[in-house]
């Protein structure tokens, strides 16, 4: 597994692009984010970095708040950062080995998903697809415009099915 956050995540968010700034591109393994590294990262790279975390960030707080009082506080100080239960994996695929049947694994974007060998998916929409036996979820892209509020939400729910 190559990515940010917890290894041993029971959500992992897979993406095919990595951020293009050190030392992202050379990972080779999992990262813990520090306190204060994703707002650098973010600085340093495009508007699609941000929109990535921060619809991240509110689809984790809608899960599970733990306790924070906004999004905005669960991303600053707990997304992808040592004691988080998620992680975002980076292509080479985690799907080159057997998926952990106890995580949930989100697939961000079809267009990425249909390069994946992916199981068997139950298209429910447009925008989902779902195969509940490798606990697998395709998802519209880590956007705002493609993964609205609402459609958070409905993913959020289709989570809350596979746990």
């Amino acid at each position: 597994m190559i990515g940010i956050g917890n290894p041993r995540a029971n959500i992992h968010l897979c993406l095919q692009h990595r951020p293009p700034v050190a030392p992202y591109p050379a990972l080779q393994a999992m990262h813990y984010l520090q306190i204060g590294e994703l707002a650098e990262l973010v600085g340093q790279c495009s508007n699609n970095w941000r929109k990535v975390f921060n619809c991240y960030a509110k689809l984790l707080f809608e899960l599970d708040a733990l306790g924070f009082a906004s999004w905005q506080d669960y991303r600053e100080a707990h997304l992808l950062q040592q004691g988080c239960q998620h992680s975002v994996l980076f292509a080479p695929t985690p799907f080159e080995f057997k998926p952990d049947p106890d995580c949930v694994y989100i697939i961000a974007g079809k267009t990425y998903a249909a390069t994946l060998p992916l199981p068997d998916l139950e298209w429910l929409s447009p925008s989902f697809a779902i195969n509940h036996k490798h606990k697998i979820i395709v998802s519209p892209y880590f956007d705002y415009r493609q993964l609205t509020n609402e459609k958070t939400l409905q993913l959020a729910g289709l989570i809350r099915q596979l746990c």
